[in-house]
């Protein structure tokens, strides 16, 4: 499987979304919630999917860097990070 790029392009785009809403939640949401937030959607994604580090949006939800080596971008779904984001800020 190709590694996906997140330099350019819709790669690019679609990461810097991602950012955005990440840090649109840490605006939002009181700051005594992020931490527990994050841990247990991540804990979530890790117990689901054994790949979780191959996933940019992981990365992008505990605020790592994304290995270059990605071969995802976000969860499908439910899991998605970028509907956790949204619905948290929406909440």
């Amino acid at each position: 499987m190709k590694n996906l790029n997140f330099s350019e392009g819709s790669g690019k785009e679609s990461f810097d979304r991602l950012t955005a809403l990440a840090n649109e939640f840490y605006e939002k949401i009181p700051s005594e919630n992020v931490f527990h937030l994050q841990v247990e959607k991540s804990n979530e994604l890790k117990k689901k999917y054994p790949d979780f580090v191959d996933y940019v949006a992981y990365h992008v939800l505990v605020g790592s860097t994304p290995t270059i080596f990605a071969k995802y971008f976000d969860f499908s779904g439910d899991d998605s990070v970028e509907k956790f984001f949204r619905d948290k800020i929406s909440e």
